[in-house]
């Protein structure tokens, strides 16, 4: 249950860090450099509240003063934490914010802390007039974000915005760690959430109900492991009265598609020239996603990748990151890394000399991934200018970071020829 949902927990704390870092994912095909697939973690903002927001329950009223429009103050009039001074330490942790950044410094507020994790709300300023939205997030005591809750706005109050899992340092993303987070707004006193039980490998989900702790407008409880999915959540007030209920929001439903994409995948064949031709297939065991479900493109790619055949390769290193996945398929090869959304490296060209993957840019330095056949033991990389590097090629893979633009690449393919591929542009 990774990737695409996970990119509305790549909170906001971390990303008005880096709004102006011009990093870009782009996709690599046969012919060079394609489009790109990703956006900068500015718009990551914007697609929170977008895509975070869709077919969401109207809210439930509020104990609080009366809401006027939807800007801050209709936030504050149904969050009561939003209503207190601020502060000292909570200052202290706004001034990471940019003064005229996406984060409103002045209403970040501490509301609870649950072992070395504290949870903060914050309040983020959206463009064009749109309503600003609030979410919660869980924060290391390094200061790194450990995941979050879905945004809400103040005409969007819903008890489906739930996030799990936690962003471990070093290891990436992990569903079956961390906090179960979501924000509530003041008349809410007990939450029930009820959890899919689906997971990678689990034939035969069984539904699981948490009842988080409630404090200061916010949800929380520990990752029970394969919880899977939220499946229902329901808001109560006093005396029991249920004041809202909603199905698993968008997100739920995008990791209940990932993992069914996953797991109806088992059994299907790859492509015969793969195991021929890359020792990778035939000497490396693929990740067991029931013991380490973090797979950056689960369901994401083709349609006839087999994700219980991925490898993973942990020593290579590019701009996002440690590590890249190779998942096979019958057509199609996914490589990627932890920031990849979505990816497809078509098998059409049988007898070429190798599969190129996806591209990291940004600061002048370009990241290119990609595998060749056996018999190579490095790559040699042509730059734009006529220079030209080796980097080494680890289980059929390669991964290297370089200044300046890629315009091809040298290496033996299948029949051990040396071949130069172009990468266009």
């Amino acid at each position: 249950m990774s990737l695409f949902p996970e990119i509305r927990d790549e909170l906001v704390a971390t990303a008005a860090r880096r709004a102006e870092s011009p990093r870009r994912r782009m996709g690599l095909g046969r012919n060079g450099l394609a489009t790109a697939v990703g956006i900068g973690v500015a718009l990551a903002v914007v697609t929170v509240a977008v895509l975070g927001l869709r077919h969401r329950a109207p809210a439930p009223t509020s104990s609080g003063p009366p809401a006027t429009g939807s800007g801050v103050a209709a936030l504050k009039a149904s969050f009561a934490i939003l209503r207190r001074p601020q502060t000292a330490a909570e200052r202290a942790y706004a001034r990471r914010f940019p003064p005229r950044g996406a984060v409103i410094a002045k209403l970040t507020r501490l509301a609870t802390t649950v072992g070395q994790l504290r949870v903060y709300v914050l309040v983020v300023r959206m463009p064009r007039g749109k309503a600003p939205f609030l979410f919660a997030v869980a924060v290391d005591r390094h200061g790194q974000t450990q995941g979050g809750s879905g945004p809400v706005t103040s005409s969007t109050l819903t008890p489906s915005a739930v996030g799990a899992g936690a962003r471990i340092r070093g290891v990436g993303r992990d569903p079956n760690r961390g906090l179960s987070l979501s924000v509530v707004p003041d008349d809410v006193v007990r939450v029930e959430w009820m959890f899919s039980g689906a997971a990678f490998g689990v034939l035969d989900p069984h539904p699981l109900t948490v009842y988080p702790a409630v404090k200061n407008n916010v949800a929380v409880a520990p990752v029970v492991p394969d919880q899977g999915p939220l499946a229902h959540a329901v808001w109560y007030g006093t005396g029991g009265r249920a004041i809202a209920s909603a199905a698993g929001g968008p997100d739920a439903k995008q990791q209940l598609r990932q993992i069914e994409a996953v797991n109806a995948s088992r059994n299907r064949p790859i492509a015969p020239e793969l195991v021929a031709h890359y020792r990778l297939f035939r000497s490396v065991a693929p990740v067991d996603l029931a013991k380490s479900p973090a797979l950056p493109t689960a369901g994401g790619g083709p349609g006839d990748l087999n994700y219980w055949q991925t490898r993973y390769i942990g020593s290579l290193t590019g701009l996002d990151g440690r590590g890249l996945w190779i998942t096979p398929g019958t057509h199609d090869v996914c490589i990627s890394d932890w920031n990849a959304g979505s990816c497809t490296a078509p098998l059409s060209r049988r007898d070429d000399a190798g599969i190129l993957g996806g591209t990291t840019g940004g600061g002048g330095e370009t990241t290119l991934t990609g595998l060749v056949p056996d018999g190579n033991p490095t790559v040699t990389v042509v730059l734009a200018g006529g220079a030209s590097k080796t980097f080494p090629v680890i289980d059929n893979a390669y991964e290297f970071t370089v200044s300046g633009r890629v315009a091809a690449i040298i290496n033996r393919d299948i029949h051990g020829r040396v071949v130069r591929t172009s990468l266009g542009g």
